[in-house]
């Protein structure tokens, strides 16, 4: 096993070596603490998608205009520009581009091959950026600033930003793959808060490049965010419902007293 199949090694619900038949006491807590991620995940979702959709109302009623905290934004990032700080920015972004977020994709794609229902979140998790590029930019059109010069060439149109949005879904789904495996179950927050600055990182280079309004990232990061949880949410809530039919189908489940899964049981089992 690489280094990286170990990082996405999975849990009950994903690893297709491992039967529910021959882990009956991991049916329990495995459908319970998918539940709960399923929980949390569609709050983050409806939270994140709530705030891409203010600021796609936001560009909407300012239509190409630039708001006061765009240009406020734009006024400090060219204040800051330093030869250094530039190289620095440039490789950050990269993480966010096709050859750093599609290469990091398909390696992981790759490393999970052995787990469909792990590599397909994973798959959905890097289309975030192709949505963004050839969907939504489309729809809303508005151009790229024009206040400081662009120290990277660009062609599309400018909201949402395309590498906040890729990034922020691929490495948050990235971060709830992996966070599944036991040995990393316990550092969930960690590394969604990591995947999370490093999308935020990303998405503040593309400010200091030039080439997008903060409103751009901002909505970018918002809607990345909102995908990725929306995918945790359906594959953590769908393995669950398996477990679960499972388990009642089973005539002594992983409780010893039988296939149903009570709520005692649902409520005390621990992750």
């Amino acid at each position: 096993m690489s280094e990286l199949e170990a990082i996405l090694e999975s849990d009950l619900i994903d690893d297709p070596t491992r039967s529910p038949a021959t882990e009956p006491d991991r049916i329990v807590p495995t459908a319970t603490r998918r539940r709960l991620w399923a929980l949390h995940a569609m709050r983050a979702a409806l939270t994140l998608g709530a705030l891409g959709a203010f600021a796609v109302i936001e560009r909407t009623i300012h239509g190409e205009k630039p708001n006061a905290f765009d240009l406020d934004v734009m006024v400090a990032m060219g204040r800051a520009r330093r030869p250094w700080l530039t190289r620095v920015a440039k490789a950050i972004t990269w993480f966010g581009g096709v050859p750093g977020a599609g290469g990091i994709a398909v390696a992981s794609v790759l490393a999970s091959r052995r787990r469909p229902r792990a590599a397909l979140q994973v798959a959905l998790g890097s289309l975030g950026g192709i949505v963004a590029e050839l969907g939504l930019k489309q729809r809303f059109g508005r151009p790229r600033p024009q206040h400081l010069p662009h120290l990277e060439v660009v062609g599309s149109k400018s909201f949402p930003s395309g590498h906040a949005m890729a990034s922020s879904s691929l490495y948050l789904t990235l971060a709830y793959v992996a966070s599944r495996s036991r040995r990393l179950r316990s550092e969930r927050g960690s590394l969604l808060a990591a995947a999370a600055l490093l999308a935020s990182a990303v998405g503040l280079t593309r400010v200091y490049l030039g080439v997008h309004w903060p409103t751009d990232v901002l909505g970018g990061l918002a809607l990345g965010t909102a995908w990725a949880s929306a995918a945790e949410a359906g594959f953590d809530l769908t393995g669950a419902q398996a477990l679960e039919r499972t388990a009642q189908a089973t005539p002594r489940g992983a409780n010893g007293r039988g296939g149903q899964l009570r709520g005692a049981d649902l409520s005390s089992a621990v992750a």
